[in-house]
């Protein structure tokens, strides 16, 4: 039975984890907003797990975080075919 103390936080973890990781970038960020506002003047574990999650709601690693992304073509030229 004293398994099920051990197991059923790190299943819960896992999946919260999981869930974090595959949310959009913007429902993470308005999720973020949403937990620093009940956050203020609450208790302080809160108020760190809040700061600590908005710090890694924005997307690193991906094509948005790359400089070449915001990279356009020149007017008035075609990308040329290979």
């Amino acid at each position: 039975m004293w398994q099920w103390l051990l197991i059923a936080p790190l299943v819960a973890a896992s999946a919260a984890y999981a869930a974090w990781v595959l949310m959009p970038a913007p429902t993470r960020l308005r999720f973020t907003g949403w937990l620093s506002r009940r956050a203020s003047g609450g208790p302080a574990p809160l108020a760190r797990l809040a700061a600590r999650l908005a710090r890694t709601a924005l997307p690193a690693g991906s094509c948005d975080s790359c400089p070449a992304s915001r990279i356009t073509p020149p007017a008035g030229r075609r990308p040329r075919d290979s």
